[in-house]
């Protein structure tokens, strides 16, 4: 089991992990945002594009599962140390960045610091709120949905795209000072690493990493096309692609604000199932439309309706597999950043054949696989008769 010590300067916890959190909003959001802009200075097709946002999910996909599980056994605040300084060292390599290679690098390196900083963080927050795991990670991840929402406008607040990246640096390093005199939640599991492949082999585990693989296939596919799509195929101006991108964001934080902070109240396998149903509905909605103005309300809707999922998805996992819990969040977010490196692209992909919007029913298609995979879920608990990981 997981020995746990006494918590302590609980406020300070919760700023780190609330701003650590934001700070990689910011980051790896920018660089969605910022993606016409590489295209048109790098002279990048479709599918190199893709490729940046998939250097993004690689880094997130090695540290969120590497980290965690580590942090079963070792220390949390090391690990969190290391994601604020890969955060500022990928910000520089992109701000002095003078080709493609250069680009990916500080791509990875945003990824694998948002891998060790959005797994380890969350960890700790729900360290914080025991009873509450599902309103803890929502309360983290409402500040995921602020900065992801400022970043549009701020990856475009310069004449020159690069003095983004320059603060981005400034803020990492200066998280990092105020991270190295705090005391941080610390837990160490007595269990062997033969639970590991128990857990990793356990029906439940494995059917969660899948809700979550999906999950994240329809989240970057959005995230990472939406202002394309209202640029290139709606004929909208640029002011339009990033307001369509910050609506989405913006919608999520509300999501998280009201809905995500109830979500221990309910059933989660239930909760989850449901709002991929309907997050499947508006976005066939936003896409058959093909209305600027109809489409941007329906892709909101769909970032109201897809907000709690993730963080009630790794809030169940940290409950339920309560052995190795950091192995568990880290194993199902590892598979969903595994999503990530794939539809990005493979959108890129049709979109070059055919259209963004054509590629962007993927979207679709992922919702309601992830609807029925939690569907799933609930009958085998039903039939099992418990909830919990033995």
């Amino acid at each position: 089991m997981i020995q746990e010590k006494e918590i302590k300067n609980r406020g300070q916890i919760v700023f780190i992990s609330c701003m650590g959190i934001l700070l990689f909003a910011i980051a790896i959001v920018s660089t969605e945002r910022l993606i016409p802009r590489f295209k048109t200075e790098f002279l990048l097709t479709h599918s190199q594009a893709g490729a940046i946002l998939s250097a993004n999910m690689l880094g997130f996909l090695i540290s969120i599962l590497l980290g965690g599980i580590i942090s079963d056994y070792s220390s949390k605040k090391r690990l969190i140390l290391a994601g604020f300084l890969l955060s500022g060292t990928g910000g520089i390599l992109i701000f002095l960045a003078k080709s493609y290679f250069m680009l990916l690098l500080g791509g990875l390196f945003i990824g694998i610091s948002g891998g060790l900083l959005e797994g380890i963080l969350s960890i700790v927050i729900m360290l914080v709120f025991k009873e509450k795991p599902g309103m803890a990670m929502n309360l983290t991840q409402i500040f995921f949905g602020i900065g992801a929402g400022i970043a549009p406008f701020f990856a475009t607040l310069f004449r020159e795209w690069r003095f983004a990246y320059s603060l981005i640096a400034i803020l990492s390093f200066l998280l990092l000072f105020v991270t190295i005199p705090s005391t941080i939640p610390e837990t160490r599991s007595n269990e062997k690493l033969k639970e590991i492949t128990n857990l990793f082999t356990n029906p439940l585990f494995l059917l969660a990493a899948m809700g979550m693989f999906f999950y994240s296939c329809t989240e970057t596919g959005i995230v990472g096309w939406i202002s394309s799509l209202f640029i290139e195929e709606l004929e909208t101006s640029k002011l339009w692609g990033t307001l369509s991108l910050s609506a989405y964001w913006f919608a999520q934080f509300v999501g998280r604000a009201t809905v995500g902070l109830k979500v221990d109240r309910f059933t989660p396998e239930k909760i989850i199932s449901i709002l991929f149903f309907i997050s499947g509905l508006t976005l066939s909605g936003a896409l058959t439309l093909h209305i600027t103005n109809l489409s941007f309300i329906f892709f909101s809707l769909t970032g109201f309706v897809m907000a709690p999922i993730w963080p009630t998805i790794i809030a169940d996992a940290r409950m339920r597999f309560s052995k190795t819990p950091g192995a568990a969040v880290g194993g199902i977010a590892a598979i969903g950043s595994l999503a990530g490196m794939i539809i990005a692209p493979l959108i890129g992909k049709i979109a070059d054949l055919y259209t963004i919007s054509r590629g962007l029913y993927l979207t679709v298609a992922t919702s309601i696989a992830g609807c029925l995979i939690y569907i799933a879920i609930i009958l085998i608990i039903k039939a099992s008769g418990t909830r919990n990981y033995r």
